[in-house]
């Protein structure tokens, strides 16, 4: 006697032999897309974050060069150090307060200090020495009295603080970097 078998359908093959519609394929090459626009993305914000954490660096230590400068020529006035120059404004007609300062051209050694590297520095790491020394520069600023007496003895000191990327091009227009500017009203 021959053994009778029970034949079961060939789901498997009938699967196979239908054509596919490709839905997997579409959707993988959509997921793709989704997937490398979510990585551009995170990357232009890792960018765009760290410009602004450059930024950010690059006026602090301007702001740490000024605050040199002032300091440099508030030691200058107070002990009347060697190459202090003080600027003198007569306060006639309508003018007063000095304004030296707020002219670029007047930003030369002629009325200005540049500050010494070894007092602006105040590290001894050559990669972080600045290209640009911080500049300041020191206007007398006589504050007349209410009784009519002496004017006090009283100076306005302005510094200007350059970032360490700091540069020039040759007609004097700031191509990198940053600069800060502050001032110190100085009496005694």
């Amino acid at each position: 006697m021959k053994p009778t078998t029970t034949r079961f359908p060939d789901r498997l093959g009938a699967r196979l032999a239908r054509p596919q519609s490709g839905v997997v394929l579409i959707f993988a090459l959509i997921m793709l897309v989704v997937i490398s626009m979510v990585a551009l993305t995170s990357l232009k914000s890792s960018i765009s974050g760290e410009q602004v954490s450059n930024n950010l660096r690059t006026n602090a230590l301007a702001t740490q060069s000024a605050e040199a400068g002032l300091r440099y020529c508030e030691n200058l006035v107070m002990t009347a150090g060697p190459g202090l120059i003080i600027n003198e404004l007569s306060l006639t007609g309508t003018t007063t307060l000095p304004n030296l300062w707020e002219t670029r051209a007047n930003w030369t050694t002629t009325f200005a200090v540049v500050v010494p590297a070894s007092f602006a520095d105040s590290t001894v790491d050559a990669t972080r020495a600045q290209r640009t020394l911080p500049m300041c520069m020191v206007e007398r600023n006589p504050l007349l009295t209410t009784g009519g007496g002496t004017p006090r003895n009283s100076f306005l000191i302005t510094s200007i603080g350059y970032s360490p990327d700091f540069s020039r091009n040759a007609a004097g227009v700031v191509v990198a970097g940053g600069e800060t500017w502050m001032q110190l009203l100085l009496r005694y």
